[in-house]
């Protein structure tokens, strides 16, 4: 399967959020997308329509990412938010996001990330 990973670029990502899943168990499976792994700039929107899924970390509001996951939202893509202990996410996230669930620390982020339903019944298909 093939994932694309929304996020901030407020955050940490590639220490928070690339570095945990690609140390994971779920890239020996899967592809993952990480669009700001590099400086280069893609079209986001081509990348979703060709992924499975889509991951998005919304811990911190992003407009960019809003797009992104308007975007996977309107092609029926599925689309699974994680945000961190202690902040709080956009309500409006509800409207595009089959599901929500809090993390405490990013190995906390990848073993939800391996039980979750999303995982299960997209991923693990």
């Amino acid at each position: 399967m093939k994932i694309y990973c929304a996020h901030s670029k407020k955050i940490a990502y590639k220490k928070d959020l690339y570095d945990p899943i690609k140390e994971s168990h779920l890239v020996r499976e899967h592809e993952f997308i990480f669009p700001h792994e590099t400086d280069e700039t893609h079209e986001s929107k081509e990348i979703i329509r060709g992924c499975d899924g889509v991951i998005a970390e919304v811990s911190e509001c992003a407009t960019g990412m809003g797009i992104e996951m308007g975007w996977a939202n309107m092609m029926d893509k599925p689309i699974y938010c994680f945000y961190r202990s202690g902040t709080k996410p956009s309500g409006s996230l509800s409207f595009v996001c089959g599901t929500m669930e809090e993390y405490g620390d990013e190995g906390d982020l990848v073993k939800k990330n391996r039980t979750h339903p999303f995982f299960i019944s997209v991923v693990y298909k």
